[in-house]
């Protein structure tokens, strides 16, 4: 579905921003602070950065909104269930016996 003039030249501007200022795995600047930044309202921002979630320049998250590799956007499935197993990062809490003791 083609976007209104005014959401076009912001999605532009976007995807230059995308190209030009940040790396993949960066977060962009909240949605007040960038709509801010680009002289236009979070309404419109919104349905900008939901045609680039689509086409996967983007990742939306409770976290932020994250740069994806343009090279090698993720796909669906994907995007949608999150990362695979293989690629999480795996945590362990290590026993430290000098935890309890008090250090001056």
């Amino acid at each position: 579905m083609p976007l209104p003039s005014r959401q076009k030249e912001l999605y532009e501007k976007v995807r230059q921003d995308l190209r030009e200022k940040f790396s993949p795995g960066m977060t962009l600047p909240t949605e007040p602070a960038y709509a801010c930044m680009l002289g236009c309202g979070r309404t419109t921002l919104r349905k900008v950065l939901a045609r680039l979630e689509e086409e996967n320049l983007i990742r939306r998250t409770h976290r932020g909104t994250f740069v994806l590799d343009l090279r090698s956007p993720i796909s669906r499935s994907e995007k949608n269930m999150g990362k695979s197993e293989e690629e999480r990062p795996l945590f362990m809490l290590i026993p430290c016996t000098q935890y309890t003791e008090k250090v001056d």
